[in-house]
């Protein structure tokens, strides 16, 4: 509560008790924008019975939530005077409320009071006339896609989910409560639908729109005399996010009919824009809060920090079945898996376990920690709604230096960020995702030339010849990374299987909890997601073979 001290005020006597009209003005208004009505009534003359209801029902009408008065100008004329002033009312679900008003004093034996009547409290409350307050909430803003086609006009109803494209990423409202309401601001009433999840909530205060209203003075009838302020109108434009209405069908359909948990996720790869985000089933949004072990497609940044280091695709590495470096637990391949000595993209495409516990450990927990934060680990960044930050934590023994090596142990990421991983490994360059506006400027990583040189092919070769070939497309530039990621406290372990990889400029991964093999459970869901694109005409591809 704001009362400012009188200004360009016309002096008036004191009374007998030393007491100025104009303290009296300033000790009542300020009571008045306290709302402490004893404390106004101590200095109304012959203040009446109903005196404090008046004031209550003045303020609950209008959900006074603050007042501030201020310009206090106070003229006197003998025993009479009249302060003039400044309100300001913070109205509950409006917003502010700007009026002037004046209240009436009288000198009686001697001491200054105020006269009060209802037009003190606004100068419209005469002769039996009340105020009344209309308000409802304010148009929401549409959720469009990029290119402008709704994926959410005002939102579905209180307390629902919007269960139709990206509904799992929009979101759905709920009703506030009046303390919600409160802790939100002004604009908000306990009633409001407002963002529960999702864009819907992330993006709250820019799909809000500004709550419609009036206040009216009514005659004892109930008839509106006039209107004293209007609120509101014009909604908020349309929020556009970077979904491709046409990827996320595709996406969508890809995943639509699956039994386990799935997510998949898209990218563009030149500019880090989120392309499309689809659950099966809607509800959780596990596509960014889902936090999982990698497994092989964390492969991807493992050669990556190999070829850094100067391992040429080419030369010839070891992929026995097991391996032991240094002081580690046992590693080993899939399926019992033994291809003897093969050139580095061989072992990369075949997804050998063993080559890349093996060239990790003598690689170094620090140089693989580097290299992981440059595809984004431990890096939070924000794209208005909640994600799960990757993490790689700096291996502390050999058995996490191995485990890390191939995507297990401490090593967690959403599919939206192996999204980005898949995208660094098309484009040279790790970019931080977005959802609406402009791309960040900060937070991009650009990946060593001959690293961003030699990738590319890496993943390239995975589809034509490895543990990937579910997911090629005739005549289409497809790469990807498989994998099969060990979760739970099972023996043996159960496993997600894992798809990260790109089609032209186009980025994306998949995720399917549970779901086992990569090469045969995500290969074929990417290939389903790839023929449901917009673009060339695409072939069948190939069958799916097992691997990582």
């Amino acid at each position: 509560m704001l009362l400012l001290v009188p200004s360009c005020s016309v002096l008036g006597r004191e009374g007998a008790d030393g007491v100025s009209a104009e303290e009296t003005a300033a000790v009542y208004l300020s009571a008045w924008a306290a709302g402490d009505a004893a404390a106004m009534a101590a200095v109304v003359i012959d203040p009446p019975a109903d005196f404090a209801s008046v004031q209550q029902q003045f303020r609950a009408t209008l959900h006074v939530a603050t007042a501030e008065v201020a310009d206090i100008e106070v003229e006197s004329s003998g025993d009479e005077a009249t302060a003039a002033f400044a309100a300001d009312l913070g109205l509950q679900g409006l917003g502010h409320w700007a009026y002037e008003g004046t209240v009436d004093l009288q000198r009686v034996d001697g001491s200054w009071g105020v006269a009060f009547t209802p037009a003190s409290l606004h100068p419209a409350l005469t002769d039996g006339a009340r105020i009344r307050r209309v308000r409802e909430q304010g148009p929401r803003a549409v959720i469009t896609a990029a290119g402008g086609q709704p994926l959410a006009v005002g939102g579905p109803g209180a307390g629902s989910r919007l269960d139709g494209l990206a509904g799992s990423l929009i979101g759905g409202l709920r009703e506030l409560s009046a303390p919600e309401a409160t802790q939100l601001g002004l604009h908000y009433a306990a009633g409001d639908l407002v963002g529960d999840d999702g864009v819907e909530s992330g993006y709250e205060g820019r799909l809000d729109g500004d709550p419609v209203g009036r206040i009216e003075v009514v005659d004892a009838a109930g008839q509106v005399t006039s209107v004293l302020e209007e609120f509101g109108g014009e909604g908020p434009p349309p929020l556009e996010l970077t979904i491709d209405y046409a990827t996320q069908r595709a996406a969508e359909a890809a995943i639509a009919n699956l039994t386990l948990p799935t997510a998949l996720v898209a990218v563009d790869s030149r500019t880090g824009a989120i392309r499309a985000v689809a659950n099966n089933p809607p509800g959780f949004d596990r596509a960014l809060l889902g936090d999982y072990a990698p497994g092989s497609t964390f492969k991807i940044v493992t050669a990556s920090a190999l070829l850094g280091a100067g391992l040429d695709g080419d030369q010839i590495v070891p992929c026995p079945y097991e391996i032991r470096p240094g002081d580690s637990a046992p590693f080993t391949n899939a399926f019992g898996e033994d291809y003897g000595d093969i050139p580095f993209i061989e072992a990369f495409a075949k997804s050998c376990n063993t080559t890349f516990v093996s060239q990790g450990f003598q690689l170094g927990a620090s140089r693989l920690h580097e290299m992981a934060e440059t595809f984004g680990f431990n890096q939070a960044y924000d794209i208005g709604v909640p994600v799960a930050a990757p993490s790689f934590p700096l291996p502390e023994s050999d058995t996490e230096l191995g485990a890390a090596s191939i995507g297990q142990g401490r090593v967690s990421v959403t599919p939206l960020h192996m999204a980005t991983v898949a995208a660094a490994a098309y484009d040279g360059t790790w970019r931080p995702p977005y959802l609406s506006g402009e791309p960040p400027t900060q937070g991009s990583h650009t990946l060593p030339a001959a690293v961003a040189a030699a990738l590319p092919d890496f993943l390239r070769e995975v589809v034509r010849s490895g543990t990937g070939t579910g997911a090629a497309i005739i005549g289409r530039d497809v790469g990807g990374k498989t994998g099969t990621a060990e979760f739970g406290e099972e023996d043996p372990p159960e496993t997600h299987a894992w798809f990260a990889g790109f089609i032209d400029d186009l980025a994306f991964a998949v995720v399917v909890e549970g779901g086992g093999i990569g090469g045969e459970v995500a290969a074929p869901i990417v290939h389903e997601f790839l023929v449901n694109l917009p673009g060339p005409p695409v072939g069948p591809g190939a069958l799916p073979e097992a691997g990582g």
